[in-house]
């Protein structure tokens, strides 16, 4: 569901047994509160390099190891929106890691030494594949293991669960294999996120329908963009994995 809160006020916290201790989602809008006095270099590096002002480790669900392949144009464009998006006041708690993985966070990021260009758009896959990384697909249409590490050898399959008071659904199978995304057309898996543009239309879907996917986030992506995910997608290794996607778990 979209947040009822301002925009990027932050808020949402995340403890035991999801994450090892505390983490808070942060007010990023362009107020004291937020990120007003960061500069425009402190906020790319947060954004693609995990570590923030006071050079402290981000803790890795923020997905800056999918933001790093984020271009130099994207990432100084979503920096100006931040600039000029609304600014609101919102403090929430500091987020805070158990010991030993508050140690080992700190070797997750990595600095980045060379710039990073914009991809083409004409290149329809590699376009696709770059969409998708900087999407974060793959970090939750992947199964892991009961450490909650993602299975580097069924990339994409889907399988992983995802609890709360509210849903408990399974992520669905994103590879080409009949079990996967090919069930759907090219046409109808835009459809899919379109479906979702009228901000009305996600409080009609039905509660047992419910899923974590952010549908009100992506479904402002243009139709040559996700066309591209999609065309990335089918060329995954087919992985069969049958997973009825966006039911709920009981």
């Amino acid at each position: 569901m979209p947040p009822k809160s301002p925009r990027g006020t932050g808020g949402p916290c995340w403890e035991e047994p999801v994450v090892p201790g505390l983490v808070c989602a942060q007010n990023i809008t362009n107020h004291p509160d937020g990120v007003a006095g960061w500069t425009d270099g402190q906020l790319a590096r947060a954004i693609r390099e995990g570590v923030n002002r006071e050079d402290d480790t981000l803790f890795p669900m923020m997905p800056y190891t999918h933001y790093r392949s984020m271009s130099d144009e994207d990432v100084e464009a979503v920096i100006a929106y931040l600039r000029t998006a609304t600014a609101a006041p919102g403090t929430v708690r500091k987020t805070d890691i158990d010991w030993p993985v508050s140690m080992f966070i700190n070797f997750a990021p990595k600095p980045l030494e060379a710039p990073v260009p914009s991809p083409d758009p004409k290149n329809g896959v590699e376009y696709g594949r770059y969409l998708a990384t900087i999407g974060g697909c793959v970090q939750c249409h992947s199964p892991t293991d009961d450490k909650k590490a993602i299975d580097r050898e069924r990339l994409f399959a889907g399988g992983q669960e995802f609890k709360d008071a509210m849903v408990h659904v399974i992520a669905p199978n994103l590879t080409p294999h009949p079990t996967g995304v090919s069930r759907f057309t090219r046409d109808q898996f835009i459809a899919r996120f379109h479906a979702f543009r009228d901000p009305a239309s996600i409080g009609a879907v039905e509660p047992a329908a419910q899923t974590v996917m952010p549908w009100w986030a992506y479904a402002g992506m243009e139709a040559e963009d996700l066309g591209a995910i999609y065309d990335y997608l089918l060329t995954l290794p087919p992985i069969e994995n049958a997973v009825e996607p966006f039911v709920m778990k009981k």
